[in-house]
């Protein structure tokens, strides 16, 4: 989903964009205000492909039995998403979480199109054991980087999907995680299978061995991935993970095999908490084929938290030649007390 950009602007209407972001701004305080209730707000400046926005969000915020989410991000194409959350506890061992999220790109100039996406997640625990479930559906990609969307792929311009995920501990030394999904979206559809398995300890006091296989069919396309890696997980300290591995792909012409690298950590330094996440899988079909992303979070950044945002990834949309997408901005977070 190409933008306009503000250099196309003109007159009246170019005023008219600097000044929604403030108007925004003032109505999602003013909701705030009538709820009268404890909320966390933030408040960011992006570049999104050279196309600076706006991003405000409240969230955590009471509605009755439930919590709420407002986001909205403007720019030449605002977007507008909001939630609830409600969670409902059985026994000292079980917890159920359910969500539900809606969210649009609206249309600015003549011959945009506005889309939606929509998600409902249910997560929940017992014992040992973790489920989560995902449904969503969407006539739009390009949709903004809000965890509340992350159930909706980006690499596919319009459907549906299911995803499944259920883990648990196998023994006092291993963890295993089973994923699955199914979906359809552009020309075709796709189904994926997962296993994470992590042993504790396995290599060293503080390391942990990681193992994961991977299937998944995209229309008649068909791929394997074995990957292995290891977790430094020192005591009352950020992971850090790394795994590798291969992917073999089969296609009209054949098969063709491809690398993997999967990484995330955090990092505590003297200036602050330095994360990342990394994911190359050359050619992947639904997922960006190179996906990172890095923050940083100064120590003292009072009064409000700041964040430093660097993200980028590399795709290709209905077998389009692959194009990078890179954002770059910076969030202040703080809690409010209206009461």
């Amino acid at each position: 989903m190409d933008l306009p950009r503000i250099g196309t602007l003109r007159g009246p209407q170019c005023l008219f964009t600097l000044l929604r972001p403030l108007s925004l701004a003032v109505l999602l305080l003013a909701a705030i205000n009538v709820v009268r209730a404890e909320a966390e707000v933030a408040v960011g400046v992006h570049l999104h492909d050279q196309t600076p926005s706006l991003d405000v969000g409240i969230s955590d915020l009471p509605l009755g039995p439930v919590r709420g989410t407002l986001m909205a991000a403007v720019n030449e194409r605002p977007a507008l998403a909001a939630g609830v959350q409600g969670r409902l506890t059985f026994g000292p061992l079980g917890l159920l979480i359910v969500e539900a999220h809606a969210g649009a790109a609206l249309g600015h100039q003549a011959g945009d199109v506005a889309g939606y996406a929509a998600s409902v997640i249910g997560r929940g625990s017992f014992g040992p054991l973790a489920a989560r479930l995902e449904l969503a559906r969407w006539t739009t990609h390009g949709q903004p980087s809000w965890p509340m969307l992350a159930a909706v792929p980006r690499a596919v311009p319009e459907g549906w999907r299911v995803g499944a995920e259920v883990a648990g501990r196998v023994n006092g030394t291993w963890l295993v995680e089973a994923t699955g999904e199914t979906g359809t979206g552009g020309t075709g559809g796709w189904t994926a299978a997962s296993i994470v398995g992590r042993g504790r300890r396995v290599l060293a006091p503080n390391l942990d061995l990681g193992l994961q296989a991977s299937w998944e069919r995209v229309d008649e396309r068909v791929s394997w991935l074995a990957a292995a890696g290891v977790v430094i997980a020192p005591r009352r300290a950020p992971e850090i993970e790394l795994r590798g591995g291969a992917e073999l792909r089969g296609h009209d012409e054949g098969w063709s095999l491809h690398p993997a690298l999967m990484g995330s950590g955090t990092l505590a330094t003297e200036a602050g908490m330095v994360s990342w996440d990394l994911t190359l899988r050359p050619g992947a079909a639904v997922e960006p084929g190179l996906e990172g992303r890095v923050s940083w979070e100064p120590i003292d950044s009072s009064p409000a938290n700041v964040r430093y945002d660097l993200a980028f990834l590399q795709e290709s949309i209905d077998e389009q030649p692959p194009r990078w997408s890179t954002r770059i901005g910076v969030q202040w977070t703080t809690q409010l007390d209206l009461r």
